[in-house]
């Protein structure tokens, strides 16, 4: 069988849920989605799992339902590692020939391996990637490959892993009988998200999470900057039932009802069940605590472009990707008064709906069917274990 015939399997971590997902390759770069299945869990905050000792099972469990009986047999699955366990690193490299030269798939090995000048016990290199290439100093390229010159300079982006993520996955999956190869979630719906042309000129994303959000500058074939911060939709629901004193699984169908472009009555109601009842809220009061949290978010989006010292335009617009706020009507135009930037919703390309929050795995799918297809004649961007 080929590999383009062959199953991959694949599992993203987010801060709420974890989803496991086999497929195969169809027509046109797409995919065709054989099982999938996902499982609520208590998710992580400041670069650690809150319910760690709870984690094997679950993830055990979806193996279990989506993996385990596949045929031909699985062995490897792709692995989503969140912005929390995640930096980047930029370097720059230069090569000199001595004669007009042809730059050939060595040549971009080299000068990849001189870039990597890091040092570090804490992470490990999961992707490399060109954000651009210098030819002869003045022609700049994304691809490097075939061009005639005299000089090659590169710049290349790392995105580093937190040891204690794979360590903590490895052991896992080794339980079941898998290795993994990792890829930053942030990359991969990065390279999903935008079109080549758009990251040719710089693109901004901010993936909103369940309680752990990231930013990100991209440019060319990588990452330039990324940070993370603790807070996402789930804080929404969090605090309707805070100022609402409710529970937090009415909080969570009010949060999905809200409609923040509606102009309201004072004695506007959204409505939920509560105990087998259906019981009224305040309308206004809703949508005051949703707006003051997805203003908050706004900010610490703020907080993090103001870190990157990568210049970009200022009219460059930034695209929201991720959970429930991406369906909350009027979020983003709060978000974009916020910034002073346009908002965009990312699309997640593919023929039947699904949520935001799955632009992430349906990004891995795509860069590993991409790297799977590649194989034979590249050597791998990704960190295996």
């Amino acid at each position: 069988m080929s590999r383009r015939e062959g199953n991959i399997a694949v599992i993203d971590i987010d801060s709420s849920r974890i989803k496991v997902v086999v497929a195969n390759a169809g027509v046109n770069n797409s995919f065709v989605i054989k099982s999938s299945n996902e499982m609520k869990y208590d998710g992580f905050q400041e670069g650690r799992f809150l319910d760690e000792e709870a984690l094997p099972g679950i993830i055990r469990q979806l193996v279990g339902s989506t993996i385990k009986h596949t045929r031909p047999k699985i062995t490897q699955v792709y692995v989503n590692v969140p912005g929390d366990f995640t930096t980047v690193h930029v370097s720059n490299e230069k090569i000199e020939f001595e004669d007009l030269k042809e730059i050939t798939p060595n040549d971009v090995q080299i000068i990849f391996e001189r870039a990597n000048k890091i040092s570090t016990d804490k992470y490990t290199i999961i992707n490399r990637s060109p954000v651009y290439y210098l030819v002869d100093g003045e022609k700049r390229v994304i691809k490097a490959i075939g061009e005639s010159t005299r000089t090659l300079e590169a710049c290349v982006s790392f995105v580093l892993a937190e040891n204690y993520f794979i360590n903590v996955i490895d052991k896992i999956l080794a339980s079941v009988g898998l290795q993994a190869e990792y890829v930053s979630a942030a990359y991969s719906t990065a390279m999903y998200v935008f079109e080549p042309e758009i990251r040719d000129r710089y693109a901004l994303l901010a993936q909103i999470g369940y309680i752990s959000s990231s930013v990100m500058l991209i440019r060319g074939d990588g990452l330039l900057f990324l940070k993370s911060f603790d807070c996402g939709d789930g804080n929404i629901a969090a605090d309707i039932c805070e100022v609402l004193d409710t529970p937090f699984e009415v909080a969570e169908e009010l949060k999905n009802k809200v409609n923040l472009s509606l102009t309201l009555d004072n004695d506007a109601e959204y409505t939920a069940k509560m105990d087998g009842k259906v019981v009224g809220y305040q309308a206004t009061l809703v949508h005051d605590v949703v707006e003051q949290r997805i203003v908050i978010i706004s900010n610490l989006i703020r907080d993090c472009l103001a870190q990157c010292r990568f210049p970009y335009p200022d009219y460059l617009p930034i695209t929201i990707t991720g959970g429930s706020i991406c369906n909350i009507k009027g979020a983003k135009e709060i978000i974009s008064k916020e910034l002073g930037k346009s908002v965009v919703l990312a699309d997640p390309k593919v023929a039947y709906p699904v949520s935001h929050g799955d632009t992430a795995i349906y990004g891995l799918l795509s860069l590993a069917i991409q790297h799977e297809v590649s194989k034979p004649q590249k050597k791998s961007l990704f960190r295996r274990r």
